[in-house]
């Protein structure tokens, strides 16, 4: 993932697919074919877009890139520039762990100094470089001291994925894939708690009930790693996924002639689709949210979706 959902967006042919079923508004699992997974459940192991993608879902970072590319609060209220080189952060107060414990600034300075060290191939250190110090005030304050003046250093934190230092206590460059694989040192402050993953194959979280950010519309998501276009498309129309994501070309993997509206798309014409949608499950969640509350349970599934895709072209930027 790049460091805004926008990159995404204008990166992607077409991103996101929704199946023709009313399964995936009300559904308790949603099961997403994507075309890369995680190197590591270790969320400072590598850079890469589909490393971040999916770890999203788990941990939370200080700051969020919101749909109109602004920077919005995350596990950080607030923050502002103390002076040239000093950034000051206000966290998020009653922010719990997985495992019950209060987040607080020590987990984001453990976090930073982790960073701080190549844990994989693409560090990601470029997101903390500029970092000379940190300083906790107090539990919930903390003051970043740069190596010079760092105008955009609130954008670098868009990728500062916070663990915890409890959890994540011992972990070294040696064994933090094994720890955090595991599910040992998985322990974030995000939407979904780890369950399992399996390289190059399924990554399985279930909602974390005492989030924060409120309660997720789906008790489990499964991220499905299928490179192959053609086969992500076949089991979406199997019924065998929700959603597909990131498709080349989809005419021709679905064998519809130019000017026929995809059926899978729910009568979308496929020029009224170019670049869509990061498939990041949190923004999936927030918006199918807000979406389902303000529908009618007498709509039926077809016109529920329509609605729910409208919306979803509406945020995520398509081009008609």
């Amino acid at each position: 993932m790049t460091r805004t959902a926008a990159s995404l967006v204008r990166g992607a042919i077409v991103a996101g697919l929704l199946a023709a079923s009313s399964s995936l508004v009300l559904a308790q699992t949603l099961t997403i074919g994507v075309r890369g997974g995680p190197d590591s459940i270790d969320p400072h192991f590598t850079a890469t877009g589909t490393h971040a993608e999916t770890l999203k879902h788990v941990f939370d970072t200080l700051v969020w890139s919101g749909d109109g590319l602004e920077i919005e609060p995350r596990l950080a209220e607030s923050w502002k520039a103390i002076d040239n080189t000093t950034w000051e952060f206000k966290l998020r107060r009653g922010v719990k762990f997985h495992d019950g414990s209060d987040f607080t600034a020590e987990d984001v300075k453990f976090s930073i100094a982790r960073m701080q060290v190549p844990m994989g191939p693409n560090p990601t250190t470029i997101y903390v470089r500029r970092v000379k110090d940190v300083q906790v005030v107090d539990p919930l304050t903390l003051r970043i001291v740069t190596d010079g003046p760092a105008p955009n250093l609130p954008n670098d934190f868009i990728r500062l994925f916070v663990v915890s230092h409890k959890a994540a206590a011992g972990v070294t460059k040696d064994n933090g894939n094994e720890l955090f694989n595991s599910g040992k040192a998985a322990v974030g402050t995000g939407p979904y708690k780890f369950v399992s993953w399996t390289p190059k194959g399924d990554f399985v979280a279930d909602r974390f009930d005492g989030y924060w950010g409120g309660k997720e519309p789906w008790a489990r998501i499964v991220r499905k790693e299928i490179p192959n276009d053609a086969s992500r498309v076949a089991q979406l129309k199997a019924g065998q996924l929700d959603l597909i994501t990131r498709v080349r070309n989809i005419r021709s993997e679905m064998n519809i002639k130019p000017g026929e509206p995809i059926p899978i798309l729910i009568g979308a014409p496929e020029e009224k689709l170019r670049s869509v949608f990061s498939a990041n499950t949190n923004q999936i969640a927030r918006l199918l949210r807000a979406r389902v509350a303000r529908l009618s349970p007498a709509e039926n599934s077809q016109t529920r979706l329509r609605k729910t895709f409208a919306e979803w072209k509406r945020v995520y930027g398509c081009l008609a």
